[in-house]
């Protein structure tokens, strides 16, 4: 059972790309699909895997958050702890200590325990 939460990322470079459809080239593009346009993100590291049920309950022993709701009695099955976590909520994903935030923030640390999403304008 590892006993460290063993996070591989990767660093996404700072670059622009077009965000959205043009109803001229697709015409089933919908409203929240469009204007299109270009968009610019700064550097930013990302997991080369999602995060497993083992990593989360070692997050979770070491701050004493919440287990995500599709565990049973804060637990995944036996056979579960290399497969991706899921349940986690919105707001509890940003938890995890992983630092990639793309905007200067420290990269990778046991010992953030905040962090933002990520997501450009964060």
């Amino acid at each position: 059972m590892p006993t460290s939460l063993q996070l591989d990322f990767v660093l996404i470079p700072a670059g622009s790309f077009i965000m959205g459809s043009d109803l001229a080239s697709y015409r089933q593009a919908g409203a929240d699909e469009m204007p299109q346009h270009t968009l610019t993100v700064s550097d930013f590291q990302i997991m080369r895997c999602p995060v497993t049920n083992e990593q989360y309950r070692l997050f979770i022993e070491a701050t004493g958050h919440r287990a995500p709701q599709t565990w049973r009695n804060g637990a995944y099955g036996e056979d579960k702890a290399g497969h991706p976590v899921t349940g986690v909520a919105y707001h509890d994903a940003g938890l995890l200590p992983l630092g990639a935030r793309g905007d200067g923030a420290a990269g990778p640390s046991a010992e953030r325990a905040r962090v933002g999403k990520g997501h450009a304008g964060d």
